[in-house]
């Protein structure tokens, strides 16, 4: 491999070259003609001897989970190998603090064990992962609760799946019927809803609490939409039961002649509903899309253009049916 200055960078024996890290800072993945995998870096120099099956990069670590004769092993980046252990299937993930193990499986299940190969949290999971240090979203009898590592139970498993967003310090469960509980960082349930958005760089999140949508910063601090959305110039005001629109400057844009609404969209649309129908207004009002569509069963309604969004909203699509 060649630089810009027409120096070479890597030695030329070796069949392929992966990249890691960004822009290659933390070396190369090089293939030998012995069909093995080793890691030079930036300076030629051959760190870890290709001799592995495989090998897998585990970010924001110096180490890497390698294969050889069919075994995982966990080895550091100056070439020394960590951890040969035994009583595991597979290595899922190595902690965020790495003095505190790696989750493995075993018959299907997982667990977390030291580097030492001391085995802290039995293999009697059907999935782990850790959400922040120390923290581990659990999935036991079909059902996802929270456990830390000494195995004490923060949440309970009884939601469908629990995601957790770094940025905002918080866990989104889902239920069965699809609704949310909002919990906080002490494992304390401090919303509940069906979760409509989750902005990390404006810093709030949007709920459907009964027929309101409700806006909550991070300190769960309910927000006026206008303090919010500030780029947006419609917003939803009902009026004597039925549904319009006004602007920043509470001036009716759209009169109050609709059964529902939602909130003008990032893309500047908003669903109008009448005689159980949905339709659709652009950002200056205007109907694009007649009150045509009966979407009673949907769980979240949003337009771009004519387009609706689709029934389940996992999915991320928009159709015309």
């Amino acid at each position: 491999m060649i630089n810009q200055e027409g120096k070479e960078t890597i030695p030329t024996q070796y069949l392929e070259i992966l990249a890691l890290g960004k822009e290659s800072k933390d070396g190369f993945i090089v293939k030998a003609e012995n069909g093995k995998y080793g890691i030079v870096d930036n300076s030629n120099k051959t760190v870890i001897e290709p001799k592995y099956d495989e090998i897998t990069k585990i970010y924001g670590s110096d180490m890497y989970v390698v294969k050889q004769a069919g075994k995982q092993i966990i080895a550091k980046k100056d070439g020394s190998e960590v951890a040969t252990l035994s009583a595991y299937d597979e290595i899922k993930e190595i902690l965020k603090n790495s003095d505190n193990g790696i989750i493995y499986t075993q018959g299907n299940k997982h667990g977390v064990m030291k580097l030492t190969g001391e085995i802290t949290i039995s293999p009697e999971y059907e999935e782990l992962k850790e959400a922040k240090t120390g923290i581990l979203i659990a999935k036991q009898n079909g059902k996802y609760g929270i456990i830390d590592l000494s195995k004490q139970t923060k949440i309970e498993p009884t939601y469908k799946t629990i995601t957790y967003h770094e940025k905002a310090d918080l866990y989104i469960g889902e239920k069965e019927d699809y609704s949310n509980d909002i919990i906080d960082n002490t494992f304390t349930i401090r919303q509940t809803g069906i979760l409509l958005d989750l902005d990390d760089e404006k810093g709030y999140l949007s709920l459907k609490q009964g027929e309101e949508n409700k806006y909550y910063n991070f300190k769960f601090e309910e927000k006026n939409i206008q303090e919010i959305q500030t780029n947006r110039n419609l917003f939803k005001s009902k009026k004597d039961g039925k549904y319009g629109f006004i602007d920043k400057d509470q001036k009716v844009v759209v009169d109050y002649q609709y059964d529902d609404v939602t909130e003008q969209n990032a893309y500047g649309f908003a669903g109008i509903k009448k005689d159980g129908k949905w339709g659709s207004i652009n950002n200056n009002g205007e109907v694009v899309q007649e009150p045509t569509y009966n979407l009673d069963e949907y769980l979240k309604i949003d337009f771009i253009g004519r387009w609706h969004l689709g029934k389940d909203i996992n999915m991320n699509y928009y159709n015309q049916q």
